[in-house]
């Protein structure tokens, strides 16, 4: 059975959104958020061809911070800098405060890190995923006991990005419970993880799909 949450999922909330329920785990983002920018720095003070995911080094930040690290910490040092490329539209929401993120915004050149981004973007949207959109509705706080839930891929590690590995039946999820327990349908064993790693519910045209 893989593992969940194998490391620290990026937290894409404002700390004013996280301060009702998630403090923690905007901390610990964060505190990954950090590191990421201080070895992304290090990688292209080497040299200027570093940052790139066919080399040794891009290959060494994909395997220790995952896309979805790398995605948001990039992402984030570009919109910073007041650049706006096409492929970094979805990464970060239109709503989502830029001046929380300068501290760990990828300080070096930004056509190094547009061309990183760009890659980033071809490799992450090479996953078959589930997305928010295939879902009837958000977990909310409702009970969801024998319902059909998808997790967000950011709960998923790299090599697990995958449709398959999503799909979870809620067995324990009471109304207002911060944790819910299910089965995994990859591999029938039961899961416990925060009601936030789930997207929503899994519409019924998606259900026969899957």
């Amino acid at each position: 059975m893989f593992q969940y949450e194998v490391r620290i999922p990026v937290c894409t909330l404002s700390l004013e959104a996280a301060l009702e329920n998630s403090a923690a785990f905007w901390m610990a983002s964060r505190y990954c958020n950090l590191q990421c920018r201080d070895v992304i720095e290090q990688t292209a003070s080497r040299s200027p061809d570093a940052l790139h995911l066919r080399t040794d080094q891009g290959k060494a930040l994909l395997l220790a911070y995952g896309i979805d690290r790398l995605m948001w910490v990039t992402t984030c040092a570009v919109l910073h800098a007041g650049v706006s490329p096409e492929w970094a539209k979805n990464a970060v929401t239109p709503d989502y405060p830029l001046s929380e993120a300068a501290e760990w915004c990828v300080r070096g050149s930004i056509p190094a890190l547009l061309a990183f981004g760009e890659e980033l973007a071809e490799y992450a949207a090479g996953f078959d995923l589930i997305q928010a959109s295939d879902c009837a509705s958000t977990v909310g706080s409702q009970d969801l006991c024998g319902q059909l839930l998808v997790l967000d891929p950011k709960v998923l590690d790299d090599a697990h990005k995958d449709k398959q590995f999503q799909l979870v039946l809620a067995v324990e999820a009471e109304q207002g419970s911060f944790y819910i327990s299910g089965i995994s349908l990859s591999d029938g064993q039961k899961v416990t993880l925060r009601r936030t790693s789930f997207l929503g519910v899994l519409a019924p045209t998606e259900t026969a799909a899957a």
